[in-house]
């Protein structure tokens, strides 16, 4: 066999398939088409043991293949599932609107802010939130977000009355409150504007909200890794919901009523899909930045000192969109030859066990393993598995 691969594979993970949910460790396919190419032909199996989000399938079916996919991970089969189903766009745009129009009228008020400018009535885009701190020697507050926007640069923080230097490691976390509220000016440009008082009502009011009970939550137990090196039972963040505000969670818990009720299977699985992609943006795991937002690490449960409250209607409008385009991008990419049904399996199961494959049916074998002690997958997992409402068993994890 003639092997016609470079050495180095250089492949952006820029393209719509890649942006389109977020997963651990995900490769762009683009650095699986070229060996699915060189080591098989046109429907033959390829299999994934460890498939994660799919991306071997998404591969494989473009270059007119089958793929047999497998992995632990609840989160994983339902992200490849996602990617690998075919729905009309137009069903799945009129379904999001709907959904959208409907959920506005029932929880929408909770978006609703004045514009200081002119006085209007308008939905705020994000809302920036910050971590209170308590000196250690005389219990004077210091709001971090004030300081990080201030002119002294951090080294040289210091409490404003005794003069203690700042170190978060000494200073307890005492509060995390909103500080300010980002709007649509009457230019289009997006502008800051303080936290007015009917704002902090609405805060108030969400985080008395019955519903707030009905918020899918994974506990996460103290022998669970991610427990330990975020140290999650010292900032009483042992429950998934409580990543949450209380007005994102009542917003998330309206739309995925809502998407559940969906009767069309597909266009219900694509909407859910684009739910879980999400999660993470709608969460306090949104981190703020004085330049730019720096999204949320998906790697580890942190919530940084200063931190966004984001819209979710204009998240989960985004995110319908981009998964529109990466379905169009599949469809486009596929050789006209081998367009058609795609033809996929993904399973849940353990990649020491196989059983459910043919004897001599896979002619090739593309997979990237788990990183082992270094990433906890099922940990992780465990934020959007909460809203299916079935967790990985990760008992054979590796």
């Amino acid at each position: 066999m003639n092997i016609d691969l470079p050495d180095v594979v250089h492949v952006p993970r820029t393209d719509p398939v890649y942006n389109a949910h977020g997963y651990l460790t995900k490769v762009p396919i683009g650095a699986i088409r070229p060996f699915i190419r060189q080591f098989s032909e046109p429907g033959d199996l390829i299999l994934d043991p460890f498939a994660g989000s799919g991306m071997t399938g998404v591969a494989a079916v473009i270059e007119g293949r089958v793929a047999a996919l497998s992995d632990l991970a609840v989160l994983g089969q339902h992200i490849g599932q996602g990617f690998l189903s075919w729905v009309p766009m137009d069903a799945v745009d009129t379904a999001a609107s709907e959904i959208l129009e409907a959920s506005r009228q029932e929880v929408g008020g909770l978006y609703r802010t004045e514009r200081a400018e002119d006085g209007t009535d308008v939905e705020w885009v994000r809302t920036i939130w910050s971590f209170v701190y308590e000196c250690p020697k005389c219990s004077t507050q210091f709001n971090f977000f004030h300081a990080a926007t201030g002119a002294i640069p951090p080294l040289k923080w210091s409490c404003e009355k005794c003069g203690e230097p700042f170190k978060k490691r000494n200073w307890a976390n005492v509060d995390d409150i909103p500080v300010s509220v980002v709007v649509n000016g009457t230019d289009g440009k997006q502008v800051e504007q303080p936290v007015n008082g009917a704002d902090q009502e609405r805060i108030n009011s969400s985080a008395e909200d019955k519903r707030l009970s009905e918020v899918p939550s994974n506990e996460i137990t103290p022998d669970r890794e991610m427990y330990r090196r975020s140290a999650l039972g010292r900032w009483g963040l042992t429950e998934t919901s409580a990543f949450f505000t209380p007005r994102n969670a009542l917003v998330l818990l309206d739309l995925w009523k809502r998407i559940n009720e969906v009767e069309d299977p597909g266009v219900r699985q694509k909407l859910r899909f684009a739910f879980t992609a999400i999660l993470p943006r709608a969460s306090r795991r949104y981190q703020w930045s004085a330049k730019r937002p720096l999204n949320a690490q998906n790697q580890t449960y942190y919530i940084s000192p200063v931190h966004f409250e984001w819209n979710v209607f204009d998240l989960f409008t985004r995110k319908v969109r981009a998964v529109m385009r990466a379905q169009a991008f599949i469809e486009e990419q596929r050789d006209p030859l081998f367009k058609g049904p795609s033809s996929f399996t993904y399973r849940l199961a353990s990649a020491n066990n196989i059983a459910h494959l043919d004897d001599c049916s896979v002619s090739y074998v593309f997979t990237d393993p788990p990183f082992g002690s270094n990433i906890f997958y099922s940990d992780m997992n465990l934020f959007q598995e909460a809203w299916l409402g079935s967790t990985t068993d990760n008992s054979h994890e590796a």
